[in-house]
């Protein structure tokens, strides 16, 4: 078909689809001369529209009955059809309202046509919570969704309305204006147009990092509100590129796009991806910038904007016509990578920047015209061309044997150097130089680090090389800081060398062994680097992308970013994919990211859902067991947040077990696992199998020497604060105040250690009786920035000064302390949190203090629940708060309720609490008292 003929086509398949279908056929014979090509056009519109029509046929029936609110009455679930609004290929749009007194709200309708079989509706009832997941400003969110009784699916979605027509003296609502429409009738200038763009591109980019494609971008799909915010219609039919989700790969079905404004591939019915949906933003920007549809020729080329002569056109120039192209260039993989990449280049063209896109070369266009036109091309100017490629080609191939020439002798020589290495390293241990003796893994590995550093000294790339294997061996075998160091001179190294790709792998390495090591804000630094290097580099290895991506979420969960966390898990998932085909440990180590950034992101279910689902399949796909090991350590931490403690416990104990297998039992590794597991024996109610895992881990460290680490602090921490729970505070406080050393030791502003440890040393000297000595710890402001640490550090601030005032006598002090906790507590964590029993337990003690009985008790009995459902019935923090509840009982002479409490945290009391502690002090001083009571009650009876 030639080029006019195929215009022609696509014009008459777009008017027909806006005609009545029983007045196609004489709308045709009145517009079209050409018989075939009107029978090509109906046969188009026939396929478009192949689907039983169901429930839209009815209502059109009863329009034509002449009924002048065609769909009035007609209920859909709890919804009233009102009037309909908008008709197109993929089905029709009804105003609508709800009846069951829910809410009173407009909705706008959109039954479905060409869903007639039930595995298609099944598909679309999926989809609709595709769309439900979809949260963004400028996505129509989906309200509902249903099948009517004749099996029509419809799904309910906001109605976006517009301002009502000038002069109208009705007050029914009126549909939003299309982007085209509202960019002519507002006149808008060229920069603004731009902007809203913009603001569509962000949007379809959001959609695309959650694996949904819209399908059918055009300017009927995206309404502009009266404030001028853009909004996107039509996500509903879209779908889920994720395989294991919809059980096949994304084709195109039913023709479910508009021609003028799908790609080449989607209109060829071949598989679509996200490049489809740039290339209708492509065609969409055409418009906005032309006014005119667009006309694409039969490869999918625009003409050039700048070119349009339309009393709309708004102006364009060469560069906004490069970014057309580039965005609706006929070959996906020549298009923008992303939305949000298409919608930058459109920044820095309103900023006066350069653009990224760039023209096809002149070879790629004079390739391309040979191959359409390969038989027309006169074969003088065939050879003329095939010689200048050829000539072009030896130059090429001659410049990469020189290099690959130039890559050999390196190799060699980083291989001699290596095996030289290698040999004096054997010989070193070799029986002769030490004996009997066994050399142990960690020997080997230092002696290869100094043999590296003496023997290549003068060798920098074989030196690079073998420093960063040697460091990735001791992050393997749990010893973080040897590995940092080992990395962290490859790097160095590296960077004299000048090979970006290398540079980016060591900074790749140095994040993970820095993120093991908790050095979160100097992990993000290193990867961050590594990730602009591979950006900028179109052929990097995509394992290395998403092992970069991976490391990068990690450290981002853990310093509270988590939106930047969970979109690049999604990214990484996605470059492990392309890399090893949707299998292997790369792709179970980025579920592992998203898995952990949900989970921070308090969303346990999604989280144990990914953690259980990437284990299953590292489990089938028979992966490493250090692969299925890590996502069951990850699926643990997660367990325990869910209150499956016994689970997690067991789990952790099958992974300790595991791990000691092959590796000491000092390494990181063992040593991360027994505080995972202390802290769930804590939360049981264990607390000295918990102290007694911790001293372990202080030993473990203390033994290798490593007594200035992050490690070494986190296990002082640890311990510490489990002394002080059980109300151990001469043991607690030196670990505390050692542990609050090395944080400030380690002048990284990014860290909420800080913060935290100054919290936990001046409760113990504040409850060991040293106030003036816990003051000036706890009273310093804490920065919100954002992350979960500073956010608990700052409750933990307000709770110790409203018990430091109580404790000096000072209530009034406490009590305003004590609302600002409450404040705090409800905005940052919600009314039901554990952390909110810490608070109730201190409105309790105010109320207690100030002679409020009634309210102390009631206080206390909140946050006995809370901690009853968020530690456990026996945990220490729920023992505490049931005997300082007896206390408040007694006081009010309760004696009966008071004994039942002191008799159910008895035997907790004995085992859990060191003797001189203030909970045991204060139980055996009240059960004394219920003794006395009880016997006096007896006498008193008989």
């Amino acid at each position: 078909m030639n080029p006019a003929r195929w215009r022609r086509l696509q014009e008459l398949f777009e008017a027909l689809l806006e005609q009545d279908p029983a007045g196609r056929t004489a709308w045709l014979a009145t517009h079209e001369p050409d018989p075939a090509l009107r029978a090509e056009a109906l046969a188009l519109v026939g396929k478009h529209e192949s689907a039983e029509p169901g429930l839209t046929q009815r209502l059109q029936e009863v329009a034509e009955a002449g009924v002048q609110q065609p769909a009035s009455g007609m209920r859909l679930g709890p919804y009233v059809l009102i009037r309909e609004i908008g008709s197109g290929g993929m089905g029709t749009v009804f105003l609508a309202e709800r009846v069951d007194a829910e809410y009173d709200r407009k909705v706008a309708i959109k039954l479905i046509r060409g869903i007639p079989t039930s595995e298609a509706t099944q598909r679309l009832r999926r989809e609709r919570q595709i769309l439900a997941n979809l949260s963004h400003p400028n996505i129509a969110p989906l309200l509902d969704g249903g099948t009517s009784e004749a099996g029509q699916p419809y799904l309910v979605m906001e109605f976006i309305e517009g301002p009502a027509p000038a002069g109208s003296a009705s007050d029914a609502p009126t549909r939003a204006p299309t982007i085209s429409e509202y960019c002519s009738a507002h006149a808008l200038p060229l920069r603004k147009r731009l902007q809203l763009l913009q603001q569509v591109c962000r949007a379809v980019h959001y959609a695309h990092q959650r694996l949904v494609i819209h399908r059918d971008l055009k300017p009927a799909n995206v309404l502009v509100r009266s404030d001028g915010t853009p909004v996107l219609l039509d996500f509903g039919i879209a779908k889920l590129l994720d395989s294991e989700a919809s059980g096949q790969q994304t084709q195109t079905g039913v023709p479910w796009f508009t021609p003028a404004y799908a790609s080449p591939e989607q209109r060829g019915g071949r598989s679509i991806s996200t490049a489809s949906d740039i290339y209708a933003l492509g065609t969409l920007m055409y418009q906005l910038l032309t006014d005119v549809v667009p006309r694409p020729d039969p490869d999918g080329r625009l003409p050039m904007a700048s070119a349009a002569k339309s009393p709309g056109a708004v102006g364009s120039d060469r560069e906004l016509d490069i970014i057309v192209a580039k965005a609706s260039h006929p070959e996906p993989d020549r298009r923008y990578a992303s939305a949000e990449a298409l919608a930058n280049d459109i920044e820095r063209y309103l900023r006066g920047r350069p653009i990224q896109a760039a023209p096809d070369s002149a070879a790629y266009r004079i390739g391309k015209f040979v191959f359409r036109h390969r038989w027309a091309v006169a074969a003088g100017l065939a050879m003329l061309v095939m010689a200048v490629v050829m000539f072009a080609r030896l130059a090429i191939e001659n410049d990469r044997a020189r290099r690959a020439e130039a890559r050999a002798h390196a190799e060699s020589a980083t291989a001699g150097s290596v095996v030289e290495y290698l040999v004096s390293l054997f010989d070193a241990a070799s029986p002769d130089k030490i004996g009997k003796r066994l050399i142990s893994p960690i020997e080997l590995v230092d002696a290869g680090v100094r043999e590296a550093r003496q023997k290549l000294a003068d060798q920098p790339q074989p030196r690079a090389r073998l420093l960063f294997a040697l460091g990735e061996i001791y992050s393997k075998l749990g010893k973080g800081e040897q590995a940092i160091s080992a990395v962290e001179e490859a790097v160095a190294t590296e960077r004299g060398l000048g090979d970006p790709a290398q540079l980016a792998r060591y900074l790749a390495g140095l994040g993970t062994v820095l993120n093991a090591s908790e050095r979160h804000g100097a992990a993000i630094t290193a990867l961050r680097e590594a990730r602009g290097l591979l950006d900028g580099d179109f052929q990097a290895d995509p394992g290395l992308r998403s092992e970069v991506l991976t490391s990068l979420s990690l450290a981002q969960s853990r310093t509270g970013q988590i939106a930047a966390a969970i979109a690049d898990a999604e990214e990484s998932a996605r470059w492990a994919t392309v890399a090893d085909g949707g299998r292997g440990e790369r792709l179970g180590e980025a579920n592992n990211a998203l898995s952990e950034a949900h989970w921070r992101n308090g969303d346990l279910a999604i989280a144990q859902q990914i953690a259980e689902r990437n284990i299953r399949r590292l489990v089938a796909e028979g992966s490493s067991g250090n692969a299925v090991l890590l996502a069951e350590t990850y699926l643990a931490a997660i367990l325990v947040d869910q209150g499956q403690r016994d689970q997690a416990e067991s789990l952790l104990r099958q992974v300790i077990a595991e791990r000691l297998k092959t590796l000491d039992a000092s390494s990181d590794w063992l040593i991360t696992l027994r505080n995972q597991l202390a802290t769930v024996l804590r939360a049981q109610g264990k607390p000295l199998e918990t102290t007694e895992l911790l001293r372990q881990n202080l030993s473990a460290m203390q033994q290798r020497g490593e007594t200035d680490t992050p490690s070494y602090m986190i296990a002082l921490n640890n311990l510490g604060s489990m002394q002080d729970q059980i109300g151990d505070y001469a043991a607690a406080e030196p670990n505390l105040r050692e542990a609050l050393r090395l944080a400030l030791a380690e002048h990284d502003p990014t860290s909420a250690r800080p913060d935290i440890y100054r919290q936990s040393l001046g409760r113990v000297l504040m409850l060991s009786g040293k106030r003036a000595e816990a003051l000036p710890l706890i009273e310093p402001e804490i920065v919100d920035d954002g992350s979960d640490d500073r956010r608990i550090a700052r409750l933990r601030r307000l709770i110790h000064l409203a018990e430091w005032n109580r404790l000096g006598g000072q209530i009034e002090t406490a009590e305003d302390f004590v609302r600002q906790a409450e404040t705090n507590v409800v905005a940052v964590f919600g009314p039901g949190h554990v952390r909110a029993s810490g608070v109730a337990r201190e409105r309790a003690l105010v109320e207690r203090d100030r002679g409020d009985l009634a309210a102390a008790e009631a206080s206390m009995q909140r946050a006995l629940q809370l901690a009853e459902t968020g530690f456990g019935p026996e945990s220490n923090p729920v023992v505490e708060v049931r005997v300082e509840l007896a206390d408040i009982q007694l006081r009010r002479n309760e004696h009966a309720s008071a004994a039942k409490n002191l008799q159910a945290s008895q035997s907790s009391v004995r085992s859990k609490f060191m003797p001189g502690s203030p909970t045991a002090v204060l139980f055996d001083r009240l059960e004394e008292r219920v003794g006395i009571s009880t016997t006096t009650a007896t006498r008193g009876q008989g």
